[in-house]
């Protein structure tokens, strides 16, 4: 689950990263061409995904140089569900942000294609959290160190 901390006695320990990409169907790549930009990204070509609390996920890239930066469009179609995303970018109503491993099945059917590859940020980092304490349960650990196998995973 996406949530933000602000103050927690809680302990965190990073497992691992996801990363979002663009993608977009080939068919619809064909009829509109890739964007080589950023910059060349219009409001009407995209999809966004929507946060429960109503918050746009917002566009990161990193430049090929490695400087960060997002944009904000308007996009007229918005999903609160990443499955919804993907499949509306697939039948080709746009260019869509996604975690690449919500993405990864429709790439490898061809029905996706990645879209600005060099622009994409770096992966967002995955946190586990547990209560404090020196003390740690053996079935904590064991499901710590699998989160961490299975973070590894994600591309």
């Amino acid at each position: 689950r996406r949530v933000l901390f602000r103050s927690t006695t809680l302990v965190a320990r990073r497992i691992g990263g996801v990363q979002i990409g663009y993608f977009a169907s080939p068919a619809w790549l064909r009829q509109h061409g890739a964007p080589r930009t950023p910059d060349e990204l219009r409001a009407e070509q995209f999809l966004c995904f929507m946060f429960p609390d109503g918050r746009p996920l917002p566009m990161r890239f990193r430049s090929p140089d490695g400087k960060p930066m997002q944009r904000m469009l308007r996009a007229p179609w918005h999903f609160s569900d990443g499955q919804a995303l993907r499949e509306a970018a697939a039948q080709g109503a746009g260019i869509a942000a996604m975690h690449t491993f919500v993405a990864e099945r429709a790439v490898l059917q061809k029905r996706l294609a990645p879209v600005l590859r060099q622009w994409w940020p770096e992966p967002s980092p995955v946190w586990c959290l547990r209560p404090p304490g020196r003390l740690v349960p053996q079935r904590t650990r064991l499901l710590i160190a699998e989160l961490e196998r299975e973070c590894g995973k994600l591309k």
